[in-house]
């Protein structure tokens, strides 16, 4: 930056617009390295319940479902009731073997296969 010729006040302008940048750029720095601490201290937990969910209706996974076609709620509730009766992960374990970790995921087409799988896990 030349400053030769620059009258005090231009200059005192430039200093301080200088330094409030400055300012900015080191809180933003500040916000950067504290994310980064965070992102490397902070570990996966896993969020067990072993209480099912009040609003899920429960059908037993033994149940025959009909013929390729599984509604999602017979679905949710079969779920639902292997994870209260075998452990959440049972319940994890099998939705994992459809390449998804929530029932929500899945295509409708592979309920009727989800729901058998179920059984099978239940077993």
């Amino acid at each position: 930056m030349d400053i030769t010729g620059t009258q005090a006040p231009d200059l005192a302008q430039k200093i301080e617009a200088m330094t409030t940048e400055v300012a900015n750029l080191n809180g933003l720095l500040k916000k950067m390295l504290y994310a980064q601490q965070k992102a490397v201290t902070l570990e996966p937990i896993e969020i067990k319940s072993e209480e099912p969910a009040a609003q899920v209706k429960q059908s037993p996974p033994l149940a025959k479902p009909p013929a390729g076609n599984v509604a999602y709620d017979d679905l949710k509730g079969a779920i639902t009731t292997l994870a209260t009766t075998k452990g959440r992960q049972a319940a994890l374990n099998v939705l994992k073997q459809f390449g998804v970790n929530k029932a929500t995921e899945l295509d409708k087409s592979a309920y009727h296969d989800c729901y058998l799988a179920i059984k099978d896990a239940s077993l």
